[in-house]
């Protein structure tokens, strides 16, 4: 670790690859955003070792934001939340694992805590690495901006963050959250049980309300055309920018 060094490091870490970049606190610059491939047959521990292997410099890092794009979180409102029943929160909705560290991120909107789930070894290995080091389920930002997004308009608003693997589904009513919860789908017929399912159970109203679609996949436009048999409003959003590096401080 060299204490002369300025640069932020943010990583975010998926099972296929992790996504990096620096930003330099003095210079106020970002570098160009890098991908290294993970070796799926190791450990996330065993991986982010041989990452920081081959990208020792990285280590002279003073901070680190980690992102963990993960579907094993659990919403819970500000309001009901204590620091100290984080875990209860967190393995009421998920099975308990060995090994596994629960952290939580509250944020102002909406106005929840995102309680998740890291392997120990790894958070260990994370927290030794740099002087200060944060941690965000990638779920954070993308609830955050929507909260915001969500208050245009008259009516209640879905939002589907689609990936190859897994669809986010998220609810608003006027800024305030309704739901959030992640899926593991890669099929066209599941994404769109899963999004109509939770339709009706937040009971939105198909020829008032709205839903939005995040991300494309390959399939995107057979699940839309499926949508659109059902939910008159339906409209697609830019990629969310996430500044993630400047608002480590925050």
């Amino acid at each position: 670790m060299n204490e002369d060094n300025f640069d932020i490091l943010s990583i975010r870490l998926n099972a296929d690859c992790f996504k990096y970049a620096t930003f330099n606190d003095v210079e106020q610059e970002t570098s160009e955003t890098f991908i290294w491939k993970t070796d799926v047959s190791l450990s996330l521990t065993a991986n982010l070792r041989k990452f920081f292997q081959e990208n020792e410099e990285l280590c002279n890092c003073q901070q680190a934001l980690i992102k963990l794009e993960s579907t094993r979180y659990v919403t819970v409102p500000i309001e009901l939340f204590n620091e100290t029943d984080a875990e209860v929160f967190f393995y009421h909705n998920h099975t308990k694992r060995e090994n596994e560290t629960v952290l939580y991120n509250k944020l102002k909107s909406p106005e929840v805590a995102v309680v998740y789930g890291l392997d120990t070894n790894a958070y260990h290995l994370l927290t030794a690495q740099f002087a200060q080091t944060s941690f965000i389920v990638d779920l954070c930002p993308i609830l955050t901006q929507l909260a915001e997004k969500s208050r245009q308009g008259n009516n209640k608003k879905m939002y589907i963050n689609l990936t190859p693997d897994f669809i986010d589904v998220v609810c608003y009513d006027y800024g305030k959250l309704l739901l959030a919860n992640s899926y593991i789908c890669r099929e066209t017929s599941d994404r769109f049980y899963y999004i109509m399912y939770a339709w009706l159970q937040v009971g939105f109203d198909q020829e008032n309300d709205e839903i939005s679609f995040i991300g494309n996949i390959t399939e995107k436009p057979k699940l839309l055309a499926s949508i659109d048999k059902y939910i008159r409003h339906r409209t697609d959003i830019r990629t969310i920018e996430e500044k993630e590096i400047k608002n480590i401080k925050q």
